[in-house]
């Protein structure tokens, strides 16, 4: 078998490999690449009668562990705010007018540095986080879903759905309002197609590139409150933006499309056929809009960079540059 060309491989497994018969032996990918050896997996035939198991839908307990985890972010906010952070923020000197943004920040952290460990925990012990063709392992698609990568998606939904309503109701609108309101939609979209395809090794990926850089995002953003009210020195900010940039451009805009977007959208049509590819042309334009969303943000970090190097402060340019009178004015006028 091992010595079969590349024709006589693909005339047997047409002849050899229907559907119901792979169906029936659930063939792993170590099976795979010995009678079709990489980069040959391209020309594997469509199983199409895998599109005709019976869709999943989220059941009643999943909205509802979601729901109520975003109350408990929302009461965890609350209690923190006023326990923790306002008490630190005047125990530190910080500008009144900053003290809503630097709980907010530390806020993102405390989650952020929680999701990003929960998550990286789980997929580098996953063989296909070290060979993302391993995520097609299994009964793709509609793979089962461990208990863990369940609360996480639990965890996910209920966090940005939280995310969702505060910036629509109470945050201060900032320059790129807009752009935060495409990225709560589209990944609690992306979300909710985990859920009902099996997307899950997907998903994790996904948040593996992203949550690590809001950590070093917020922790910077911090500093930067901390610098308006007493300056800090350069050799704390400068290595501060330099995380945020690299972390940047090596999770978001280098893994993210390596490990999440090409594997998806060009090996996953290639491997099992488009058709089975569930909501393939629903999820493609939705990855590619977290991606420009992602570079356009990267952009902003690269001119807060580049005005620093003019001579100018690590201003956050999606705050404006009168975020802290406008935050100030929208807490005064909420009390009068």
């Amino acid at each position: 078998m091992a010595n079969m060309t590349q024709a006589t491989v693909v005339d047997w497994i047409t002849r050899e490999w229907d559907a119901d018969a792979v169906m029936e032996r659930n063939m792993d990918l170590t099976t795979y690449r010995q009678v079709f050896p990489y980069p040959y997996y391209h020309f594997l035939p469509a199983m199409h009668n895998l599109n005709d198991r019976e869709a999943l839908v989220p059941p009643l307990h999943f909205f509802g562990y979601a729901f109520l985890l975003a109350v408990c972010f929302a009461v965890a906010k609350f209690v923190l705010y006023r326990v923790v952070f306002l008490p630190f923020t005047r125990a530190i000197g910080l500008r009144k007018e900053d003290h809503d943004l630097f709980a907010e920040s530390a806020l993102q952290v405390v989650f952020y540095i929680g999701s990003w460990s929960s998550c990286a925990y789980l997929v580098m012990r996953e063989e296909w986080f070290w060979n993302p063709m391993e995520v097609f392992e299994g009964n793709f698609p509609n793979q089962p879903m461990s208990e863990n990568y369940y609360w996480l998606l639990v965890m996910y939904t209920g966090w940005y759905s939280f995310g969702l309503f505060t910036h629509l109701f109470l945050d201060v609108r900032r320059k790129d309002f807009w752009e935060m309101l495409i990225h709560h939609v589209v990944t609690l979209a992306l979300l909710y197609l985990v859920f009902t395809k099996g997307y899950y090794r997907f998903m994790a990926l996904t948040t593996y590139t992203h949550d690590i850089c809001d950590i070093f995002l917020h922790l910077a953003k911090m500093g930067k409150y901390m610098d308006n009210a007493r300056p800090l020195s350069n050799l704390l900010q400068i290595p501060a933006y330099l995380l945020v940039s690299l972390s940047w451009a090596i999770f978001r805009l280098w893994l993210f499309p390596r490990l999440v977007m090409y594997t998806s959208i060009v090996q996953c049509p290639a491997l099992v056929g488009i058709d089975n590819c569930s909501y393939y042309w629903i999820y493609t334009p939705l990855l590619v809009c977290l991606l420009l969303l992602q570079v356009f943000w990267f952009y902003l970090v690269v001119r807060i960079g580049w005005r620093k190097a003019k001579g100018s402060t690590f201003a956050d340019i999606r705050e404006g540059e009168d975020v802290s009178t406008e935050l100030h004015k929208a807490n005064k006028a909420k009390h009068t």
